[in-house]
């Protein structure tokens, strides 16, 4: 069967057939067919797939897709996803999706799920995001959100802010955030 038919299959068959899909899958299909197909099943179905389902085929994409799609339907996708989903994908996408919707639309939707795409961002994602934008994201976050990040998160969040922003989150904030790091991370860090 030929790109061409699946696409007249329909929204549901597409859909039924890409949620059987995992991102080997869709990056085998390559960029372009992924976001093919994607368009074709329709972005809102997609969206009520699941966040493992939308990271499969978000991690297969790239920038130009993203920006085709909009902010209003990155906002949803993130809406679905957890952070294992941002983890999995990988930083350079869970950037890509932030940078599309825009941090002001991820500040609005609370603390939790901006732990959730922090989670899955790097060193290089913050700083690409700037000391000041990832103060405003950890001074949101309580504890248990900073607790979550994980090593490479918390490590880059770290990284990325001076000594001054740091001295202005809370010492829970602090402790959280420092519970993210393994021993080995932690004596690295300056």
């Amino acid at each position: 069967m030929g790109f061409d038919q699946m696409a007249g299959m329909g929204g549901q068959h597409i859909a039924d057939m890409m949620g059987a899909m995992d991102f080997g899958h869709f990056e085998t299909m390559g960029a372009d067919k992924t976001f093919d197909m994607a368009e074709a099943m329709g972005f809102d179905q997609m969206a009520g797939m699941g966040g493992g389902h939308i990271a499969d085929m978000m991690g297969a994409m790239d920038q130009g897709h993203f920006e085709t799609m909009g902010g209003a339907q990155m906002a949803d996708f993130v809406d679905a996803m957890n952070m294992e989903n941002f983890q999995s994908m990988g930083a350079d996408q869970t950037l890509g999706m932030l940078d599309t919707m825009g941090l002001d639309t991820l500040m609005d939707m609370g603390s939790s799920k901006i732990a959730d795409v922090a989670g899955g961002l790097d060193k290089d994602g913050f700083q690409s995001i700037g000391s000041e934008q990832v103060l405003e994201m950890a001074a949101v976050m309580d504890s248990n959100n900073l607790a979550s990040l994980g090593d490479s998160a918390a490590a880059g969040m770290i990284e990325t802010l001076t000594g001054e922003q740091l001295g202005t989150l809370g010492s829970d904030q602090l402790a959280g955030l420092a519970g993210s790091l393994d021993a080995n991370t932690a004596s690295s860090l300056g």
